[in-house]
């Protein structure tokens, strides 16, 4: 008897997990393929998005091969991974540049500036603190390890990779780009950005007050949609 499947894939730090995982739950078959950091220097910590979409293939051609499911069978993807890292990707949607990670923290000066002001509290001003507390429950790190730090960190010291950047993305949105061609961010893949509304019942949007206040790009911000769409359909696996 047939079994239909779901490819699930965490991009992890330190690896990329593809499970083929059953309707009712079950882990069919799986494969886990590590992933490199490169480390520079005055706090960069950067990985190749080029080697996470090699790593998938290897790991999907690892699950069918175990001849635990069938390639025929396959009836959607799952995605999640790291958050708090940036992907620049070119209009093309092929990455600009490297993924700085979660824990790069190259742009703290350019996030200390922007979070902060003459009178700071724990490195934010006193009206930072109480409009991003009010709608999202969090900040951006005036320390620069996150979405925040690494748009400024790329504006203003890699011109020309930030020249070349249409979106920034984080991981388990650039891996939806690859699969589906779409450019989509969720609330919840946006969290670390610290620019939705996530009071109860608010819609997924952006919130244009924080966005000023952050100093990001609105227009290098994906699109939202709520957290658990079907980003696409006629998934292609990427096995060839």
């Amino acid at each position: 008897m047939r079994t239909p499947w779901i490819l699930a894939i965490d991009l992890g730090t330190g690896g990329l997990k593809a499970g083929a995982v059953s309707l009712k739950g079950e882990l069919l078959a799986h494969a886990t393929t590590p992933i490199s950091t490169r480390y520079l220097p005055e706090g960069g910590a950067v990985q190749d998005p080029a080697e996470w979409w090699t790593s998938i293939v290897d790991g999907v051609r690892s699950v069918v091969g175990s001849g635990a499911v069938q390639p025929g069978d396959l009836i959607g993807v799952g995605l999640t991974g790291q958050w708090g890292s940036t992907v620049p990707v070119d209009a093309g949607g092929d990455a600009a540049g490297p993924c700085l990670l979660w824990s790069d923290t190259r742009g703290g000066r350019f996030s200390a500036k922007a979070m902060g002001g003459p009178l700071s509290l724990f490195g934010y001003s006193p009206g930072n603190m109480v409009r991003w507390i009010q709608l999202t429950g969090g900040a951006p790190s005036p320390n620069g390890a996150d979405p925040l730090g690494h748009e400024l960190y790329l504006r203003n010291c890699e011109p020309e990779v930030y020249a070349k950047t249409r979106f920034l993305l984080e991981p388990i949105d650039y891996l939806g780009l690859r699969f589906t061609g779409r450019v989509a961010a969720t609330p919840a893949s946006m969290i670390l950005s610290w620019l939705t509304d996530n009071r109860p019942g608010a819609k997924p949007s952006y919130v244009p007050e924080l966005v000023r206040r952050s100093g990001r790009d609105r227009d290098r911000l994906p699109e939202l949609v709520a957290t658990g769409s079907v980003l696409g359909i006629n998934v292609s696996m990427p096995v060839a």
